[in-house]
């Protein structure tokens, strides 16, 4: 039976409003990965990235093992999730066009995407060139330029899961922003409506930005009145983004306390979102280097991992499941002939060789929000404990057929991060195994980790997890390889409360293999 007129124009109408509902939706909201803002799901991790385009121009490759390789990748690679962005208003290095190919080849890379807007043409804060100087036109420039960059990144595929309104915004360095219409001790007034303008832009949007607000105050009374002042003044953000470099912010210990205090006292996310750490004390060019210095901490590969693990840590355990990230700068301010640098020795790359240090693989650490980074349950894992090379090594033993091959096993100089690594080799044909076993386990899941190098050519080269409450044993063979390679054993059920974990292997003479840093952690 057909329809009458009436109602088959109500439906015609009614599928037509449908149909241009949804295209109006797909348009606005596109369904792609740049839509959705971070969900704090997963710990940040990750750095700055902004000086990779300049340092390219100047002729520096970014390599890993001697050969060119993206750094977005290689960040990638090493665990990072994240790459962040300083943006001026100026054009050139760290203008919207440089921007928007660099967050390019970090969304190729997998990388999650943070802008940090100074609205200022460098890093002094201070008002743009050609930017009004009134406040009610500065603030409808404010919105206007937050959404235009916002929509050119989106345009592209690239839009940020996070954004931060203002650099280092507290006054301690930078006394607020857009100086001096929005200087923070003389115009208050002016400072928190000039934020609210950069934030209500990202939130129209997109509501699932989450924005930052940056401070580099090295205190929680400092911290207090900053950030009270804005939750007391209505502004609407969802981190407190924090620098902490220990020549000017203080020890570990003063962060723990800064970021509990600030996670009882705010319900704020915390993100670290400026810190680094010396891996050399080597100056590559006449600019003078920070050298920061925590007890415990070398300026080392290994000590440069070792404190940006432990930073991970603390801020992951702080109250409320309320630390949720750490982003490095700068990890890529090298030094070259034409730009020199302050910070090539904590950058994650060599200025010399251009290969990614090795201590860029901290990424690759286990984090959970709440309760920390996974602990590595073996003893002297790095082989650093003696302080020398030796063929008895602390917290591991040696097997071999009678004890007749007992001395192809050893330390020897040339580690993955620190000095030390355990290497097999003998002068005539050898089998030997390295382990250990660790005991009072809590029954469940684990994985097994390690840092491997070989020359290849053995009939067994293997790392291994056994004795776990299972009759048979988990293996991962060992390449032949001279560069590190990280080999891992996945999903390890222990039933019986013990894992016994060790390098296996049956080799013809002369034929050596390595291995360092090794981990076992509850998955």
């Amino acid at each position: 039976m057909r329809k009458p007129l009436k109602a088959w124009l109500r439906s015609v109408v009614r599928s037509v409003s449908l149909f241009t509902l949804l295209l109006t939706i797909w348009h606005y909201c596109p369904l792609t990965a740049e839509a959705a803002g971070e969900d704090f799901s997963s710990f940040m991790k990750g750095g700055t990235m902004s000086h990779v385009s300049e340092q390219e121009n100047a002729g520096f490759v970014y390599k890993e093992n001697g050969v060119a390789k993206d750094p977005f990748l290689t960040m990638a690679d090493s665990g990072a999730n994240y790459a962040q962005f300083d943006l001026f208003t100026s054009s050139g290095a760290r203008g919207l066009t440089d921007v928007k190919a660099l967050a390019m080849r970090a969304k190729n890379a997998g990388l999650h995407i943070s802008i940090n807007f100074f609205y200022s043409d460098d890093y002094s804060n201070s008002l743009p060139s050609g930017w009004p100087s009134d406040i009610a036109s500065l603030k409808t420039k404010v919105y206007e330029y937050t959404t235009q960059v916002l929509q050119a990144l989106d345009a592209q595929g690239t839009r940020p899961s996070v954004v931060k309104i203002g650099n280092e915004i507290d006054g301690r360095f930078r006394d607020g922003f857009l100086l001096p219409v929005g200087q923070k001790s003389t115009n208050y007034s002016n400072f928190i409506a000039l934020l609210k303008q950069g934030v209500a832009a990202t939130r129209d949007f997109d509501p699932s930005i989450k924005i930052m607000i940056h401070s580099a105050a090295n205190n929680t009374t400092d911290n207090q009145s900053f950030y009270g002042g804005l939750v007391a003044n209505n502004l609407d953000f969802d981190i407190i983004a924090l620098s902490f470099y220990q020549n000017w912010q203080g020890n570990l210990a003063n962060l723990n306390d800064n970021l509990t205090y600030l996670a009882n006292h705010f319900d704020k996310k915390i993100v670290i979102a400026e810190t680094a750490y010396p891996w050399t004390e080597t100056n590559y060019d006449t600019t003078t280097n920070h050298i920061p210095t925590e007890t415990g901490y070398a300026h080392t590969t290994q000590g440069q991992y070792d404190y940006l693990q432990r930073m991970m840590d603390i801020i992951a355990k702080a109250p409320g499941s309320k630390g949720v990230g750490m982003l490095v700068w700068p990890t890529d301010y090298i030094s070259t002939a034409s730009h020199k640098s302050a910070w090539d020795n904590s950058a994650f790359w060599d200025s010399l060789t251009g290969n990614a240090v090795s201590s860029i693989t901290l990424f690759q650490t286990p984090v959970k929000i709440g309760s920390g980074i996974a602990v590595n349950l073996l003893t002297n894992p790095s082989f650093e404990t003696d302080g020398a090379a030796t063929q008895s090594v602390t917290g591991w033993s040696t097997w071999s057929p009678n004890a007749q091959y007992s001395a192809a096993d050893y330390t020897e100089t040339g580690g993955f991060l620190g000095t030390y690594r355990a290497t097999h080799w003998n002068a005539n044909p050898y089998e030997v195994y390295t382990f250990q076993i660790v005991k009072n386990l809590q029954n469940g899941t684990y994985t097994l980790k390690a840092w491997v190098r070989s020359g290849g050519g053995q009939s067994t080269a293997k790392l291994l997890a056994k004795n776990f409450g299972s009759a048979s044993s988990l293996f991962a063979t060992i390449p032949s390889s001279g560069a590190w390679t990280q080999i891992t054993i996945p999903n390890i059920g222990v039933t019986n409360g013990q894992c016994e974990v060790g390098v296996y292997s049956v080799a013809a003479t002369g034929q050596w293999l390595s291995f360092d840093q090794v981990e076992l952690y509850r998955q």
